[in-house]
């Protein structure tokens, strides 16, 4: 009777900590840029970012070019969100300060060998020259919208249509880049919700779980 409680025992904390592991979880921060130090300058809700002032939390800019975060609600009535209350105005080069592309990156933890999928909300605001192109890449592999890909577009609401792609993981950590349009002064596309789905790195809790159920198994074996 008490090899079999053990037994029991141990397959249940190790089934419980495979199958936690297993699921599916969103392993990127922040993918809806609502964590942010934005302060409101004269158009109420219009951030300019950058980075080194009013920075998205969790995400790195590659260049200091920076673009607008958009609230809901602000004072042009640009676009709208599909998550939250904050959105990516990903707009092309200034005539004047601004003469480096848009980059911003974010690298998270992977398992090596595992598959994750990316996906985001992507919209042409309306006045995008057709031709213009924005980049998201993650993982070696990496989709290219144009402007006239996405039709018309529109304001509020923004017309957002989800995306996907999926990448290998090879070795701990991976990287997601965005890059914005080359065309001068074009006014881009909105961008908002992106998540990066795929098995989490193991917590210590879970990695101690899954041991001591195994080193139970392994007794029993032995008795």
């Amino acid at each position: 009777m008490k090899r079999n409680a053990i037994s029991a025992v141990a397959v249940t904390m190790f089934s419980l900590a495979v199958a936690g592991q297993a699921q599916a979880v969103d392993v990127l921060k922040n993918g809806s840029f609502e964590s942010n130090n934005a302060t409101s300058p004269t158009w109420t809700n219009i951030f300019h970012v950058q980075g080194t002032t009013n920075q998205i939390n969790n995400w790195t800019f590659q260049t200091d070019n920076g673009k607008w975060l958009i609230k809901a609600s602000n004072f042009y009535n640009l676009g709208s969100p599909s998550h939250g209350d904050f959105f990516l105005n990903v707009t092309g080069l200034d005539q004047h300060a601004q003469q480096a592309r848009f980059h911003i990156s974010q690298t998270f933890a992977v398992v090596s060998g595992e598959t994750y999928t990316v996906y985001y909300d992507l919209a042409r605001r309306p006045g995008s020259d057709d031709d213009v192109e924005i980049t998201i890449k993650a993982g070696g592999v990496e989709n290219v919208h144009t402007a006239a890909s996405l039709g018309e577009g529109s304001d509020n609401p923004a017309s957002y249509q989800t995306f996907s792609f999926q990448f290998v993981a090879v070795g701990g950590t991976a990287t997601i880049e965005i890059l914005g349009p080359t065309l001068l002064n074009d006014v881009g596309f909105y961008l908002d919700n992106i998540r990066v789905d795929g098995m989490a790195v193991p917590e210590p809790a879970s990695l101690a779980l899954m041991g001591l159920g195994g080193m139970l198994l392994m007794r029993r074996r032995r008795d």
